[in-house]
C-alpha cells in the first residue's frame, strides 16, 4: 500500500513539474514598445444622420473627388509622421507613459476587452466652438470616451459662443503585449447644400469607431472617413 502511493506521488510530482514549462512567464517590466508603420483599415466610408450612405449616386453629392487622396495625405503625415503617439512604455501593471509632439504623459494602464488604455494623470483642457464639448460631434466618435469634468463659456462675440472644458486623455490600444495597434479615425465632417459639399476641414482621432454615432449629426450634415491602425512592436 506505501508503495503504491509513493508511486502514485511521484507521477503527480512529474506531472506537476512537466505542466510547468508550458506556463508562460510573467511579464518583464517595463516594456517599450515604438510605432512601425500605419495600415488602412477598410476603405473611405460616408455617413448622414440615417447611416452609412452606399448608393453611388448619392455619394456623388456629399463627397469631393480628392477625398481618398487628402484622407491618405493626412494619414502618412501627420498620423505617422508627426501628430501621433509614437512610443509607450509600460512601467508596470497600472502605470504607464506615452510620448507624442507634445512630450511624455504619465497615464494609469486599464485593461479593456479590445486591449488597453492609457489615461493621462493630469487634465488637459480645449475648446469648442457653437456648442459645448458634450453635445459635440467630436465627443460622440469614439467608443472610449475622455472623462470630462467641467464645461464653461469662455466667449461669446455677437450671438457666437466658445466653451471651454477640462477633460483627462485616453490613449487607446488594440491587442497585448508583443505588438499591438492604435486605431485612428481620419474624418472631415461636411455641410450638406445643394451646391458642391462645404469642406470642414478633416482631423483624427485615435479610439474605435463607436456604434451608433452618425445619430449625433445634424440634419445637414455628412461625415467621411477612414480607418487605420497604427502598429507598435516591442523594442
Amino acid at each position: 500500500m506505501v508503495k503504491r502511493l509513493t508511486c502514485f506521488s511521484l507521477l503527480i510530482f512529474w506531472a506537476l513539474l512537466l505542466s510547468c514549462e508550458d506556463v508562460e512567464p510573467a511579464f518583464q517590466y517595463p516594456m517599450t514598445f515604438a510605432k512601425t508603420r500605419i495600415i488602412p483599415k477598410g476603405k473611405w466610408r460616408v455617413f448622414t444622420k440615417k447611416g452609412e450612405v452606399t448608393d453611388k449616386n448619392a455619394l456623388r453629392n456629399l463627397v469631393l473627388d480628392d477625398d481618398t487622396a487628402t484622407f491618405r495625405y493626412a494619414a502618412e503625415n501627420y498620423i505617422l509622421k508627426s501628430g501621433s503617439i509614437d512610443l509607450v512604455r509600460i512601467m508596470g501593471p497600472n502605470e504607464g507613459w506615452v510620448r507624442s509632439y507634445q512630450g511624455i504623459m504619465d497615464c494609469n494602464v486599464s485593461a479593456v476587452e479590445s486591449g488597453f488604455v492609457l489615461t493621462r494623470i493630469d487634465t488637459t483642457r480645449g475648446t469648442v466652438c457653437g456648442e459645448q464639448f458634450t453635445r459635440h460631434f467630436s465627443y460622440y466618435i469614439g467608443s472610449v470616451m475622455p472623462v470630462v469634468f467641467n464645461e464653461f463659456l469662455g466667449s461669446s462675440t455677437r450671438g457666437g459662443y466658445c466653451f471651454g472644458y477640462s477633460t483627462t486623455q485616453k490613449f487607446v490600444f488594440n491587442g497585448h503585449t508583443g505588438a499591438f495597434y492604435a486605431p485612428y479615425i481620419l474624418y472631415a465632417v461636411r455641410t450638406i447644400t445643394n451646391e458642391p459639399p462645404i469642406y470642414a476641414g478633416s482631423t483624427y482621432l485615435n479610439n474605435n469607431l463607436a456604434h451608433g454615432f452618425y445619430e449625433h449629426l445634424d440634419q445637414n450634415q455628412s461625415i467621411s472617413l477612414m480607418e487605420y491602425q497604427l502598429l507598435f512592436e516591442r523594442k
